[in-house]
């Protein structure tokens, strides 16, 4: 089913792929995974979230993940430090013990990612281009105006702590992370594995969001563990491709947004 759907799949603006991805995700038989590598280098970054969300979702999935990972298909950034760390955590030994070896948590690094973006900063913006990078990068868990999906802070918000408050939060997002956008990790009966924050709650059930707008809504009959996993939904990494100007642009354009 999943190889008919591939040429209307890239036919489909981006927010009808991720919802058919989603939708997807109930009938797989184990092709998601595969297909979903085979055409990770023409997916958008939002499409990539949301596509690794779903492979972290189930241990078969995980295990092709890590596995594209190990051979240079998928780079270790291109998955958050939430997903990163339910990897590392899973209750499946083989992924666990695999993510262990792929997935090595960076120690004292993003401190200096951001010294050497600093000079972002002071460089004029272009106000233009830093809006085609926020709906490719931001857009996805990220507010501002009409524009976006509220997963983490509405940037409307933050852009006033100043730019340099918004840089590093950008490139060391794990640095400090309010409560309310810490990350979950929720492990079901079934064996698989749910990651977001925790929208709401009821005696019934729990209601977890995730990048794009998407929610799951778990009965907590359902649920066997739900832990805090201390991060981000952000991804560390963001900077990558990208030259201090690029971040003026981003920086420059949510600090003008409306």
């Amino acid at each position: 089913m999943l190889r008919r759907l591939g040429p209307t799949m890239r036919a489909l603006s981006a927010l009808i792929q991720i919802a058919a991805l989603s939708a997807l995700d109930q009938l797989d038989r184990g092709a998601l995974a595969d297909e979903a590598i085979n055409r990770w280098n023409t997916m958008s970054p939002r499409l990539r979230e949301t596509a690794a969300a779903l492979m972290v979702k189930r241990p078969a999935r995980a295990k092709s993940l890590l596995e594209a990972i190990q051979t240079g298909k998928i780079r270790p950034s291109d998955l958050s430090g939430s997903q990163a760390s339910a990897l590392r955590q899973s209750p499946d030994k083989t992924v666990k013990e695999l993510a262990a070896k792929l997935l090595i948590p960076p120690a004292g690094k993003r401190a200096d990612v951001v010294k050497s973006f600093a000079t972002a900063i002071d460089l004029k913006g272009d106000t233009k281009h830093g809006h085609e990078i926020y709906q490719a990068k931001c857009a996805s868990c990220h507010r501002i105006g009409t524009e976006g999906s509220p997963l983490g802070p509405d940037l409307q918000t933050v852009k006033n702590a100043g730019k340099e408050k918004l840089l590093t939060n950008i490139l060391d997002p794990n640095r400090e992370v309010a409560p309310n956008y810490t990350a979950y990790l929720i492990e079901t009966r079934e064996g698989d594995s749910q990651i977001g924050i925790i929208a709401s709650e009821s005696a019934a059930t729990v209601t977890l969001r995730m990048a794009n707008g998407i929610e799951a809504v778990l009965p907590r009959t359902t649920i066997k563990s739900m832990s805090s996993a201390g991060l981000s939904m952000m991804p560390e990494g963001l900077e990558e491709g990208m030259k201090p100007q690029d971040l003026a642009d981003l920086l420059e354009f949510v600090m003008q947004g409306k």
